[in-house]
């Protein structure tokens, strides 16, 4: 889903569902938006509780979930991207039932690094390889969400 290139198709989504355990099921609220950042037993207070909620998910295919930690960009190009498969039109369902059936990565728990700027945020996270990657978020409605990859780049610094 979080990606490094928006061009690089499936492989790049698959990067955003490599992600770790789910967060604690205590419910809590923002108080700046009143929205609440939780679900049951999935967190998206933070890009890191994002991570770990989409991974959880991912491992049990929970479809809904799944959408809820997309933010409008990703389901967009996901759509797309299915509209348009060369194998004949797939629906936004059909993407994420792809996506779970891909082998999670083995390191898929490590995160790191966490990075906040405004509504943007990223984390690292351990390819099956041992490297790292950055996988970028966007606050949408209060929580936080998996997006389109900016590249490579990191956030800037604040000042």
């Amino acid at each position: 889903m979080g990606c490094q290139k928006a061009d690089s198709s499936n492989s790049n989504l698959a990067a955003n569902a490599n992600i770790a355990k789910a967060a604690s099921p205590a419910s809590t609220t923002n108080a700046s938006t009143s929205v609440p950042e939780t679900t049951g037993a999935y967190s998206l207070a933070s890009p890191s509780d994002t991570y770990r909620a989409a991974n959880e998910a991912r491992k049990k295919c929970d479809m809904p979930m799944l959408k809820r930690v997309m933010s409008e960009a990703l389901t967009q190009v996901m759509t797309e991207r299915g509209e348009s498969d060369a194998a004949g039109p797939k629906t936004l369902d059909d993407m994420i039932r792809d996506l779970c059936a891909m082998p999670p990565s083995l390191n898929g728990d490590n995160i790191k690094d966490e990075k906040i700027v405004g509504d943007q945020g990223t984390v690292k996270y351990q390819d099956e390889r041992g490297e790292w990657h950055l996988m970028d978020f966007v606050r949408e409605n209060g929580e936080w969400k998996l997006t389109m990859p900016r590249g490579k780049t990191e956030l800037p610094a604040l000042k």
